[in-house]
């Protein structure tokens, strides 16, 4: 198991692009960049992240019972959109910062983080 698991942890790039659009109903969609025909979609923004996840495993083939102890995808915000959201944290508004500062950028840059 951990040859093949190695196999797959260097198969994930340490960044990757992502553009998400609203769907035309509700919820979102995302194409990944880096992974050509890749695309997620999913109820809300949190939603979203992690169909993003399961797309990129699902594209690389990876067996369900190594996906735990691989990284995942989460985007990568600047200083000042933590600063908002912590703002905001006691407002219990935090899904929908998130919502708005991702889809103020046309690309999103998601970066690994520990499994």
């Amino acid at each position: 198991m951990t040859k093949e698991l190695l196999k797959y942890r260097l198969l994930l790039p340490p960044e990757i692009e992502v553009q998400i659009h609203r769907a035309e109903a509700d919820g979102f969609w995302a194409k990944v960049k880096t992974f050509p025909g890749v695309v997620a979609q999913g109820e809300d923004i949190l939603d979203l992240i992690e169909m993003v996840n399961v797309a990129i495993l699902d594209y690389l083939e990876v067996p369900q019972k190594l996906r735990k102890f691989l990284s995942r995808y989460e985007p990568r915000l600047s200083s000042r959109d933590f600063k908002r959201i912590v703002e905001n944290y006691r407002y219990k508004q935090i899904e929908s910062i998130i919502t708005n500062i991702i889809q103020d950028s046309a690309m999103i840059r998601f970066g690994k983080v520990a499994a």
